[in-house]
């Protein structure tokens, strides 16, 4: 395997100039000659870092989350309040989301161009980030049935990334304040829906109340 800091240094140039190329033209759109041109690097010697176009696209997509996740673990480290987990995983998103957007866009738009070995693994890294952020719902609501717990986190993520996407970073908002409205927003609906989806045969608390959703 190839090593080294230098090594290093220039394929996370190259995944960084590839991954604005394809949020630009898209990945079918870009070609290898195209990536030698905004890299300064021959066609021959890109091989030297990957494979194949494939290939890139899956490294792309695979940094982006790896470091998603570490950022995220780092930064629920030490924190213990549901509310304030459930607040370091929006924050995390949002902040990663605006840092990193041609990434994040690749990540969101090429799932289908990867192959079906990469398509595996993205999917693994995929669930590995959910169920991190679903873990911190479940101490935010522990009475509530396990399919809250799925729906709810599919939907704050999905409120994350779309809110992002639709909303070009901007003076007027910043991370820490959408972070505080999406997550405003998620609480007081995951706070009414557990009543309404729980099993007859299985009646649970008051969902208004606040102690049968765990520590505030």
């Amino acid at each position: 395997m190839k090593q080294g800091r230098n090594f290093d240094r220039k394929l996370a140039r190259i995944l960084r100039e590839s991954a604005e190329l394809f949020a630009k033209k898209r990945y079918d759109g870009a070609s290898i000659r195209d990536i030698s041109t905004i890299t300064g690097i021959s066609p021959s010697g890109l091989y030297y870092y990957f494979s194949s176009k494939a290939e890139l696209l899956f490294l792309i997509q695979q940094g982006c989350i790896e470091r998603l996740l570490e950022r995220v673990t780092m930064d629920l480290d030490g924190v213990d309040a549901p509310t304030d987990r459930l607040a370091a995983v929006v924050r995390n998103h949002l902040s990663f989301f605006a840092e990193n957007l041609a990434e994040m866009k690749v990540l969101s738009r090429e799932g289908d161009s990867l192959s079906a070995v990469h398509a595996q693994e993205i999917a693994r890294l995929r669930r590995e980030y959910s169920d991190l952020a679903q873990a911190c719902v479940c101490r935010l609501a522990p009475s509530a049935p396990d399919d809250v717990h799925r729906i709810a986190t599919l939907a704050l993520l999905g409120m994350v990334e779309s809110v992002w996407t639709s909303h070009a970073p901007s003076e007027d908002l910043s991370v820490e304040t959408i972070g505080s409205i999406i997550l405003a927003l998620f609480l007081d609906g995951v706070r009414s829906s557990s009543a309404s989806v729980r099993p007859k045969s299985r009646p649970g608390p008051v969902t208004t109340d606040p102690v049968a959703w765990g520590p505030q």
